[in-house]
C-alpha cells in the first residue's frame, strides 16, 4: 500500500515516487491524478489550481514518462513489474502466475525499479 501522496509538480522520480506512479497508472491512464487522501476521510482535489496545465494533461504527462521508463526494462523485469506494481499482486502470486521462482520475481522486481528511478535523484541520494 503507497502511503505518500505527491502533487505532479513534486515528482522527481525518487524510489517512492515510481512506486506512487506505477501503483495508480491505470488512473493516470484515464487522464486523473490520484486524489489525496486526508485524515477527515474526503478524498478530492482542492479548487485551488497552482498549475497553468489542464486537469488530465499532468497525468498524462507522468503515465507518458512512466510509459518510456518501462521501455527501457528487460522483458522480463517489464512483466514483473506491470504484474506486482501496477496490479498489486504480491511477489509469491506475481511467482505462481508468471511461472517463476519466487526469488527471481523479487530480484527482477527490485532491478526494474532501480532503473525506473532518475539517475540524478540516485546520484544525488548518495551524496
Amino acid at each position: 500500500m503507497i502511503d505518500n501522496w505527491w502533487s505532479p509538480g513534486a515528482i522527481k522520480f525518487s524510489r517512492e515516487q515510481v512506486e506512487f506512479l506505477l501503483a495508480h497508472y491505470h488512473l493516470l491512464e484515464t487522464g486523473l491524478w490520484p486524489p489525496e487522501c486526508r485524515e477527515t476521510g474526503y478524498e478530492g482535489a482542492s479548487s485551488n489550481r497552482l498549475s497553468n496545465l489542464a486537469s488530465y494533461q499532468a497525468a498524462i504527462e507522468m503515465k507518458v514518462d512512466i510509459d518510456a521508463r518501462l521501455g527501457r526494462l528487460s522483458q522480463l523485469e517489464h512483466l514483473v513489474i506491470c504484474e506486482c506494481c501496477i496490479e498489486g499482486a504480491p511477489e509469491y502470486e506475481a511467482s505462481r502466475k508468471l511461472n517463476l521462482h519466487y526469488d527471481i520475481v523479487v530480484e527482477r522486481k527490485e532491478s526494474g525499479l532501480n532503473k525506473m528511478v532518475d539517475w540524478r535523484e540516485s546520484w544525488n541520494a548518495t551524496r
